[in-house]
């Protein structure tokens, strides 16, 4: 049986991407569609393959002939496009002879396009046999038993969705015309009123994606992704084993998910499409994290990585956050934990620094007086002093005395490997293990910085007596692997936790504000507190001080 492959289309739905790169060329994980289809096509037995082109037809007719295929794969380009159905018509000198397959360009599937044909055949009364089903965004097709009675409008929940996939008899010629711009349902529905029978398949446990919107391709790519990363650990395995379902997230805008497929699970950390060749997000988290693993830190192994998706795979660490286990537990309980984390974390400091390249960081290859001032210092006035508390404080009134602060935290610093978002939530626990992750935002700064992160936050609330603990052992495995001068040590680390603590309080008051996640706003009344009394530590910066001092939430905002 012949094929051909709609593929003129414009891609509205997906522009701006579509502007450069026509939707069948688009890749899912790492292949483009078109190939899929084509291979797929050829896997069913097909004998020849035609695909009709009109926007940036050269890009497509260019494809196809740089791949080297088993069957004649041969473009059709439309001057005018001419629609599904005019698509059709317009190749009726190629399918005027049998019954013939169309499939769109722009889906995903693993229809037994063979099985397929053989139901057309078997079924000698249809015209054609359309494949749908269930799919509740394009569920517009009424069905009666094993045939289509119409086309609907609108979508409802009985009805069912045509998937793009059809076998087709040569007698859908007489009601197309030639030249004209037609939609291959209107010509159905005229066959149907002909007295013509238009026959369904529906296949159980199909799997089917449009990647026609940006829903539909961002999915594509999870499901395609996660079954690649599959295969290589089970061999053969089918999409409907898949499973895929959502986790929490923390501050930013990436999702989180957990894919399983007989009784393995991985997680994908979906940092949305790349917008651009530019390095993001996405390329640090992969880069970062491969070399981290590579360097013995406890994080999780990187699986697969698709680029254009945004899409890491990576090593399943369960659901136990050091968080949960405190909350669990207790702090005594969970003390073992953090002293597993802090010796691992004195490793990682080194051993990460060793080969790291600034190249691999999305935002500043090292942690520096420019960043304190203006992610830490300035977030912390313009998010929470001015934004959340409604204070009129000028930044630049007190940037003298922030300045040097920020001096102090990195001059004369012994570099190490910093992850900078170093807290009890991205630590995972899995057997008593303590993992790592969330660590796309690393790069090369004091070690104190982690350390203080990790202490002073308030999700965990350490007491004091904890914390000194906490930096006598730090100081311990970290002089295992250089010299250390423990009062400057500590004395950097004073100046990394005040910056921290600016730190979060802006994000707290940012992510509970202008995120609309509320959640984070009942950590502002502790982290508050404790910045009223680090600030004590530094005379040299009065002004700060007496600011930060005078700071009071309104009473609705207190923590009873």
């Amino acid at each position: 049986m012949k094929a051909l492959i709609l593929a003129a289309g414009f891609g509205e739905r997906l522009r701006p991407l579509t502007e450069k790169t026509p939707k069948p060329l688009i890749p899912i994980a790492g292949t483009p569609a078109l190939l899929r289809m084509i291979r797929s096509l050829e896997a069913a037995g097909c004998t020849e393959i035609a695909v009709n082109t009109h926007h940036l037809g050269g890009r497509i007719q260019d494809f196809i002939a740089s791949q080297n295929f088993s069957i004649p794969v041969t473009c059709y380009h439309e001057p005018e496009i001419l629609g599904t159905g005019g698509a059709i018509k317009n190749l009726e000198h190629v399918f005027c002879d049998a019954p013939f397959l169309v499939v769109n360009g722009d889906i995903l599937t693993d229809l037994d396009l063979e099985e397929l044909c053989h139901v057309h055949e078997r079924a000698a009364v249809n015209a054609a046999t359309l494949v749908v089903h269930d799919y509740p965004q394009f569920n517009n097709v009424l069905i009666a038993g094993d045939r289509i009675v119409g086309f609907l409008s609108e979508t409802g929940p009985d009805y069912w969705a045509f998937t793009g996939i059809q076998v087709v008899d040569p007698i859908v010629f007489d009601f197309l015309k030639k030249g004209e711009f037609q939609s291959s349902i209107m010509a159905y529905e005229e066959m149907m009123a002909a007295g013509l029978r238009i026959g369904v398949w529906m296949p159980e446990h199909l799997w089917w994606h449009d990647m026609g919107s940006f829903e539909g391709l961002s999915r594509a790519a999870l499901e395609t992704g996660a079954l690649q990363v599959f295969a290589k650990s089970q061999g053969v395995v089918y999409a409907r084993d898949l499973h895929v379902e959502g986790l929490a997230g923390g501050g930013s805008a990436r999702q989180w998910r957990r894919l399983t497929l007989n009784n393995e699970s991985i997680v994908a950390v979906d940092h949305g499409l790349a917008e651009d060749h530019d390095w993001n997000e996405a390329d640090a988290y992969n880069a970062i994290g491969r070399h981290l693993y590579e360097s013995g830190a406890p994080v999780p192994e990187i699986l697969a990585y698709d680029r254009f998706a945004g899409l890491v795979f990576a090593e399943d660490l369960g659901d136990m956050s050091l968080e949960e286990a405190v909350g669990l537990q207790g702090i005594e309980k969970a003390l073992p934990l953090y002293e597993q984390a802090v010796k691992n974390l004195a490793r990682m400091s080194v051993r990460a620094y060793e080969g790291f390249d600034p190249a691999w960081t999305c935002q500043t290859e090292y942690y520096d007086e420019g960043l304190i001032l203006e992610k830490e210092s300035r977030y912390f006035f313009e998010a929470f002093v001015n934004g959340y508390l409604k204070h009129q404080a000028q930044f630049e009134d007190y940037l003298h005395e922030l300045q040097l602060l920020a001096k102090k935290t990195v001059q004369g610093a012994q570099p190490g490997f910093l992850h900078r978002d170093f807290q009890s939530r991205n630590i995972m626990i899995q057997n008593g293990q303590c993992w790592f992750i969330d660590f796309q935002g690393g790069r090369i700064g004091p070690a104190q910085y982690d350390l203080a992160s990790l202490l002073i936050d308030p999700y965990a609330a350490l007491p004091q007596s904890v914390q000194d603990r906490l930096i006598d052992l730090y100081l311990k495995e970290l002089s295992q692997y250089r010299s250390v001068d423990r009062q400057a040590f500590i004395q950097r680390y004073q100046y990394c936790a005040l910056h921290r603590n600016m730190q979060m309080l802006g994000a707290f008051a940012h992510l509970s504000q202008n995120m609309k996640k509320p959640g984070f706003e009942e950590n502002i009344p502790l982290a508050l507190q404790n910045l009223k009394e680090r600030v004590s530590l530094f005379p040299q910066a009065p002004n700060l001080q007496h600011l930060i001092k005078s700071l009071e939430l309104p009473k609705n905002k207190q923590k009873e």
